[in-house]
C-alpha cells in the first residue's frame, strides 16, 4: 500500500534510522527486492499459528490468510540477504497459545525469530487503539495454569537457543498479563512507561503521539516541525504525555515495553547485546512456498 515505502527505508538509513518493517502479508517480490535494494536488512510479518482456519479466523476470518503470508515468507526469505533479521509476529491468545511453542520451532528451522504479543482487550467506554472489545481475549481462569505453562515452556527454549525474540523480562510479564495482575516492567520508572523520553509514535502525517494507543490532547504536534528537536529534547514532549502515561495501566504491545526493559534491566541488556551485537548461529533460509508448507506440516505431526 505504501508505494514510496523503499523511499522511507533509503532516507531512514541515510540519517542513521534502523527501520523495521512490518508487512501484513500483501507484499509483493518487487516491492521486497526494492526495500532490500534500499538496505532494508530487518522485516516482521504476523503468523499466529502453523493451522490455517485458525490463522485465518485470528487475523479476522480473512480467507486465505495464512497461505498468504507462507507466500510472503517464502518471497522475503529469497529477497532479504541470509544475515537479515526476520521475525513472525506472533499473539498470544486464548484462541492459540496452545500453539505457539510450534510456531517457534517452526521459525527456527526456517532461520526467522518470533516476538510474541499477549492480545489486548479493552472496554468501549475506554478505547485503545490496539486493544479489541472482544473480551474473550482474555484468558478465563480455568485456562490461566495452563497458559502460564506454556510461557514457561518459551521461556525454557529461549535458553536452550531456540529463535525467541522476547526478553525473559518480558515473558514473565506476560505470566502477569494472563493472570489480569498488575505488570512490573515499568517499576523501574515509578510504576510508568518511558513514552516521551525513550520512545513516541508518529502517525502518517508526521503527527506526534504518546504511543500506538494514545494521541496527544490539544494542536498536533508534527515531528516535521523544525523545531521537534528542542521539543523533544527539552522535556516538553514528556510532559505532554505525562498524564497519559501516569493514568495507563500498561501494556505488553512488545516494541515499547522491550525498549524500557533493555534499558533498565542488566540481563535483557546482555540479550540484546548477543542478538544484535554478537553473529547469529542462524540464517535465512531460501524456501519456496512448498518447502515452507511441508516445515510446517512437519512440526505440527511432531506433536
Amino acid at each position: 500500500m505504501r508505494k514510496d515505502l523503499p523511499i522511507l527505508v533509503e532516507s531512514a538509513i541515510q540519517n542513521k534510522i534502523h527501520p523495521r518493517i512490518q508487512t501484513n502479508g500483501l507484499a509483493s517480490m518487487d516491492s521486497l527486492k526494492a526495500c532490500v535494494d534500499s538496505g532494508s536488512k530487518d522485516i516482521s510479518i504476523s503468523l499466529d499459528s502453523l493451522l490455517p482456519d485458525n490463522q485465518d479466523f485470528l487475523n479476522g476470518e480473512f480467507d486465505n490468510s495464512w497461505s498468504q503470508a507462507i507466500q510472503t515468507i517464502s518471497n522475503v526469505s529469497r529477497a532479504f540477504p541470509v544475515d537479515a533479521f526476520c521475525a513472525f509476529g506472533c499473539v498470544f491468545s486464548p484462541y492459540n497459545f496452545r500453539e505457539v511453542t510450534k510456531v517457534i520451532k517452526f521459525a527456527t528451522l526456517i532461520g526467522w525469530h518470533v516476538s510474541l504479543v499477549p492480545a489486548h482487550s479493552t472496554l468501549k467506554d475506554s478505547p485503545r487503539a490496539f486493544s479489541t472489545f472482544d473480551q474473550k481475549m482474555i484468558f478465563p481462569e480455568h485456562l490461566q495454569t495452563e497458559a502460564i505453562s506454556v510461557i514457561d515452556q518459551i521461556i525454557e527454549m529461549k535458553k536452550s537457543g531456540l529463535n525467541v525474540y522476547d526478553s525473559i523480562e518480558f515473558l514473565e510479564n506476560m505470566k502477569l498479563f494472563v493472570q489480569q495482575k498488575p505488570l512490573t516492567w515499568r517499576e523501574k520508572n515509578n510504576g510508568m512507561c518511558d513514552a516521551g523520553t525513550l520512545y513516541f509514535a508518529l502517525t502518517p502525517d508526521s503527527a506526534v503521539a504518546a504511543c500506538c494507543d494514545f494521541r496527544l490532547d490539544g494542536a498536533p504536534l508534527y515531528a516535521s516541525d523544525p523545531e521537534f528537536v528542542t521539543y523533544y529534547q527539552g522535556g516538553k514532549l514528556l510532559d505532554a504525555v505525562l498524564p497519559i502515561i501516569k493514568s495507563c495501566s500498561g501494556c505488553l504491545y512488545g516494541s515499547y515495553p522491550e525498549i524500557s526493559i533493555s534499558a533498565r534491566f542488566v540481563r535483557a541488556s546482555l540479550e540484546r547485546f548477543k542478538e544484535f551485537i554478537v553473529p547469529r548461529g542462524t540464517s535465512i533460509i531460501p524456501l519456496t512456498e512448498n518447502e515452507l508448507r511441508s516445515i510446517a506440516a512437519e512440526v505440527v505431526n511432531d506433536g
